[in-house]
């Protein structure tokens, strides 16, 4: 589990109208206890800001950064072959900062949710488990 002292969400922006409907969305949620940043990232670097905005806040020397990240999960393995590897560039390069880590969360992105009996059947059902 993670207690951090201080935690904050951060939204790399590379289009601000999209932004400020995410913090909207953001509010209307409840989701104040865990304050949102907008980082504008006019020049689409999102993975140098991102990088940028972690080294900043380790620059007092005396910080630890943990960045949770979702980590897209694709049904098909061509997927992601064509999606772009922005998220995975980032974790790599925050990851090689002293003091940082990156934890990916997976989002399986298209799939609907697995029931716990699906994705762990009864003990000899092995056969069935989905990958």
């Amino acid at each position: 589990a993670l207690v951090p002292d201080e935690m904050r969400a951060v939204h790399i922006a590379v289009d601000r109208h999209a932004a400020e409907e995410l913090a909207s969305e953001w509010r209307r949620l409840g989701l104040t206890r865990v304050p949102l940043e907008l980082v504008d990232c006019p020049s689409r670097r999102v993975a140098r800001a991102a990088l940028e905005y972690v080294a900043a806040e380790l620059a007092d020397g005396n910080t630890e950064v943990s960045v949770l990240m979702p980590h897209r999960v694709y049904r098909r393995f061509w997927h992601r072959l064509l999606h772009d590897s922005t998220a995975d560039e980032m974790a790599r390069s925050i990851s090689q900062l002293a003091h940082a880590n990156v934890t990916q969360v997976p989002y399986h992105l298209g799939s609907p949710p697995l029931t716990v009996e699906q994705v762990m059947p009864p003990a000899g059902d092995m056969d069935q488990v989905r990958p």
